[in-house]
């Protein structure tokens, strides 16, 4: 009887894992939310550089300096986080699904908005070791 029984009963959802992958997501908005503030000033740093003709700033880079990308995710992210805990699939995939996408874009946002000030300071630095070499006897 008990066999029968615990055959017919559902298996529970795995809701510990699935929460350590909710919690993880929540944390990379929360990240991103800190981005947002982080980057905001530098928006203007890169229209600053290319309109002095320093150096062209990628397309990505400005794209991730710009509030609608910094806020957009954001909010974007907060929204996917509590829509899936709201929702509680009892499949683990929309849980790692949610917090590798939010991962990856919390990370695109840092990497590319450092890409064009990582650029420059080479730069700089290969200048200013092209002053170093003595000319002359």
């Amino acid at each position: 009887m008990s066999k029968l029984r615990s055959e017919l009963a559902p298996s529970p959802a795995p809701t510990f894992v699935n929460g350590l992958f909710a919690g993880l997501a929540l944390a990379v908005v929360l990240a991103h939310a800190w981005l947002a503030v982080l980057l905001a000033p530098l928006r203007e740093t890169f229209e600053e550089l290319a309109g002095e003709g320093i150096g062209a700033v990628p397309c990505l880079s400005r794209l991730v300096v710009h509030p609608a990308w910094l806020w957009g995710v954001t909010v974007g992210g907060a929204a996917l986080v509590v829509a899936l805990i709201a929702k509680r699939p009892a499949r683990r995939a929309p849980y790692i699904a949610t917090a590798l996408l939010l991962l990856c874009t919390v990370t695109a946002t840092w990497v590319l908005s450092q890409t064009p000030m990582s650029q420059l300071a080479g730069n700089l630095k290969s200048d200013a070791e092209m002053q170093l070499v003595p000319v002359g006897p």
